[in-house]
């Protein structure tokens, strides 16, 4: 997941590229909550961010929508209002 944020942020595809195909598996559940310290929130609203990126916006939609319907499950506001916005 990290490693996609530093490569959006240096927009280097071919990080985000790795990164997208590593968190693919993640899709559907929220990431780091495994270890009960950290989570990032939804798996899906990274890689919409980095579909987007990576100039595929029927894939990213479909990942925001998934992030969007976590949140709402999990009862999570902040993280449904941001897959809501990336959905604009």
């Amino acid at each position: 997941a990290f490693r996609g944020l530093v490569g959006l942020r240096l927009h280097d595809e071919l990080r985000v590229k790795d990164a997208y195909r590593a968190l693919l598996p993640l899709a559907g559940r929220t990431i780091g909550s495994a270890t009960g310290a950290v989570t990032m929130g939804p798996a899906d609203q990274l890689l919409g961010q980095f579909a987007l990126f990576l100039g595929n916006e029927k894939r990213a939609r479909q990942h925001f929508e998934h992030a969007e319907n976590l949140s709402i499950r999990l009862g999570n506001e902040l993280w449904r209002e941001a897959a809501r916005n990336s959905l604009v």
